[in-house]
C-alpha cells in the first residue's frame, strides 16, 4: 500500500508498543553514554563557573549571586535563574555539591531529550512507523549534542522545555483547553527562565494558538487567547528582572547598542553547519569564500525550498487554518534564528554562532531531515528503479555510522581527559595544589580566576585587560590599573596566579609579558610546572 504524507496509519498494539519500547532502550543507552563520558562531572567552562557559583551561593543563603570581574559577589542579572535555581535543589536533595549535583542533571536531561526528540518525530510523522526510532539513533549519536548535553551549561535545559512545548504544539486536538494552555505557558515561561532566547517560543506558541482553529471559536477569540498565552509566559521573568534589576538599569545585565553581526559570526555559522554534516574541518580559504557567498547561497536556498514546496502542492497548513505538525518545528527556528540576529544587533555582541548558540538548529534540524527521509522512502515510486527514494535513507545511515564513531571517539577521550576547567591538567594542577596550602584570607588576581573559585571555593579577580574581547578597543587605563595592581603585589596585600595554559583569554596580559614588565620590581615569585606565584602566597 502507498502511504502518502497526508495519511495516518495507525499500528497495532504490538507494533506500536515495539516501536515505543526500542526509543526508550534508546534513550536509557543515551544517558548510560553520558554516564560513561563524565565519571567525574560534567565539563566547566567560564559560564559554567557562574551557575555553579549561584547554586552555591543560594545554598549557603545568600540568594541568587554570581562572580564580577573584580572577584566580588553581586546579583545574577546576565543569567537567567531557572537552571541554577535546578542545580542548588538537586545538591540540596542529594547532599552534594552543585558541580556533582550536575552530573545527574545532565544525565536526565540527556536521555529525556532524545525520548522527546523521537516523540516530536512520531508528532510531526504520524504515518512513519520506525521514524522515532531512527530519530532516536540520529539523536544519541551525533557528537556534538552529547558534548553540549556534558557541559554545565542551561542549553540542555532550555531545549527539554522547547521539545516539550513543540510535542503540545503539535496536537492537533480541535479545542484545546485550559489545562493544556496552562501547561503551555509553564513551559514556556520556563523556556525563558532558562535562556532569554526563549521568546522564540513564545512567539511560536503565540503565533500557532492565534492561528489554530477551535471549532466555532472566532478569530478575535483566538487572537486573545493568544496573547493572553504570551503576556502569562513572559511574566515570571518580567517580575524577575524587576526584582533582580541592577542599579545601571538593565535588570538583564546588558545595555542597548548597535553591532550588527560581522563576517566572523558568518564564518562560525558556516563552520557549525559543516560540521554537523562532515566529521573534517573546513579549510580556512573555502570557508572565507562560502561566507563571502552566504547571502546569495541562503537566497538561493530559500527559492530552492519554496519552489519544491510550491511543486509538490505542500503548504504549512492543511484542512482549514489547522496547521501541520512541522509548522511549529519550522516557525520555532525561523523566530529563533532571527531573535540570536536581532540580540547580537542590539543587546550583546558576545553572541556566537558556534555549536552552543545553534544547538536548538541542529537537534530540531535532524528531526526534519529523519522525518524528511523516512517519509521520502514510504511515498517513493515502489518500482526497483526507483533509486532516488533510497538515497536521503542511505545518507542518514551513513551520517549516523560516521556519527557514532565520531561519539565513540568523543566519550573515550573525555572520559580520560575531562573537559574545560574540570578537566584532568586543571585537577591535578601543582599551581591548584600549592594554593591549597595557603591559609588565611588573600585577595587573588589570576588570568583564570574562573577556576580558582572551582576548585579552592576562593572568589579572584581577573587581570586587568588589554584590549575589549568583543569590539577589539584598547583600554586606555591598562599602564595604571598594572602600576596599581604591581604596587598591590609588592604590599604584599595580593596574591597573582598567572597560569600558563590560559592562551584563549588573548586580551589579558600573558605572563611572560607580564613578568618581564615587573622583573625590576620586588615582588616574591615562586615557580610551579604549570604557572607563577606573585605576592604575598610567593615563597620569598
Amino acid at each position: 500500500m502507498r502511504v502518502t504524507d497526508e495519511s495516518v496509519c495507525v499500528p497495532t498494539f504490538r507494533r506500536l508498543f515495539g516501536w515505543d519500547a526500542a526509543v526508550v532502550a534508546v534513550s536509557m543507552a543515551s544517558a548510560a553514554a553520558m554516564l560513561v563520558c563524565i565519571p567525574d562531572g560534567v565539563g566547566v567552562y567560564p559560564d559554567s563557573v557562574q551557575y555553579l557559583a549561584a547554586a552555591r551561593r543560594l545554598l549557603a543563603g545568600h540568594g541568587l549571586q554570581g562572580l564580577s570581574a573584580t572577584g566580588d559577589w553581586i546579583p545574577l542579572t546576565r543569567f537567567p535563574p531557572l537552571y541554577p535555581l535546578l542545580l542548588a535543589l538537586t545538591s540540596w536533595a542529594t547532599r552534594t555539591d552543585p558541580l556533582m549535583a550536575a552530573r545527574g542533571v545532565h544525565v536526565c536531561l540527556w536521555g529525556m531529550n532524545v525520548f522527546l526528540g523521537a516523540r516530536l518525530i512520531r508528532a510531526v510523522a504520524p504515518g512513519a512507523g520506525g521514524a522515532p526510532f531512527v530519530g532516536a539513533l540520529a539523536l544519541s549519536c551525533c557528537p556534538m549534542l552529547l558534548r553540549l548535553h556534558s557541559l554545565a551549561l542551561s542549553e540542555p535545559l532550555f531545549m527539554m522545555t522547547v521539545l516539550a512545548a513543540l510535542l503540545l504544539l503539535t496536537r492537533t486536538a480541535p479545542k484545546p483547553g485550559l489545562q493544556q494552555h496552562g501547561l503551555l505557558v509553564a513551559l514556556c515561561a520556563a523556556a525563558l527562565l532558562t535562556r532569554f532566547v526563549g521568546l522564540a517560543l513564545i512567539a511560536t506558541a503565540v503565533v500557532l494558538v492565534a492561528a489554530r482553529a477551535q471549532g466555532n471559536v472566532p478569530k478575535g477569540i483566538r487572537v486573545r487567547r493568544a496573547l493572553c498565552v504570551g503576556l502569562a509566559s513572559g511574566m515570571p521573568m518580567a517580575l524577575w528582572m524587576l526584582w533582580r534589576g541592577d542599579a545601571q538599569g538593565t535588570p538583564a545585565g546588558r545595555s542597548l547598542h548597535f553591532h550588527p553581526p560581522d563576517w566572523r559570526n558568518a564564518q562560525q555559522f558556516v563552520a557549525s553547519l559543516w560540521g554537523w554534516v562532515v566529521p573534517w574541518e573546513l579549510p580556512a580559504g573555502i570557508l572565507h569564500a562560502l561566507t563571502v557567498r552566504l547571502p546569495l547561497l541562503v537566497i538561493v536556498l530559500v527559492l530552492l525550498v519554496v519552489f519544491v514546496r510550491h511543486r509538490k502542492g505542500l503548504r504549512l497548513t492543511g484542512k482549514g487554518v489547522v496547521p501541520r505538525p512541522e509548522a511549529a518545528v519550522l516557525l520555532f527556528l525561523v523566530c529563533y534564528l532571527a531573535l540570536l540576529a536581532g540580540a547580537r544587533t542590539l543587546a550583546d555582541a558576545a553572541i556566537d554562532f558556534d555549536d552552543r548558540m545553534l544547538m536548538p538548529v541542529l537537534f530540531l534540524t535532524i528531526t526534519l531531515a529523519v522525518r524528511a527521509c523516512v517519509i521520502r522512502w514510504q511515498t517513493g515510486n515502489a518500482a526497483p528503479a526507483g533509486l532516488a527514494r533510497r538515497i536521503p535513507l542511505l545518507l542518514l545511515s551513513a551520517w549516523i555510522v560516521a556519527s557514532a564513531v565520531r561519539t565513540g571517539l568523543h566519550v573515550n577521550l573525555t572520559r580520560q581527559d575531562g573537559q574545560g576547567l574540570a578537566g584532568k591538567a586543571w585537577r591535578e594542577s601543582p599551581l591548584l595544589a600549592r594554593l591549597r596550602i595557603v591559609e588565611g584570607s588573600v585577595r587573588y588576581v589570576s588570568n583564570v580566576p574562573d577556576v580558582l573559585y572551582l576548585w579552592l571555593g576562593k572568589p579572584a579577580a581577573l587581570l586587568p585587560v588589554l584590549q575589549d574581547s568583543v569590539s577589539g578597543e584598547r583600554n586606555p587605563h591598562i599602564e595604571a590599573e598594572l602600576s596599581a595592581l604591581r604596587q598591590q603585589a609588592q604590599e604584599a596585600r595580593v596574591c597573582i596566579v598567572l597560569f600558563d595554559d590560559a592562551g584563549w583569554r588573548w586580551y589579558l596580559p600573558s605572563p611572560t609579558d607580564l613578568l618581564a614588565r615587573w622583573r625590576d620590581a620586588e615582588i616574591p615569585r615562586e615557580r610551579c610546572a604549570d604557572g607563577e606565584l606573585l605576592g604575598v602566597c610567593a615563597k620569598p
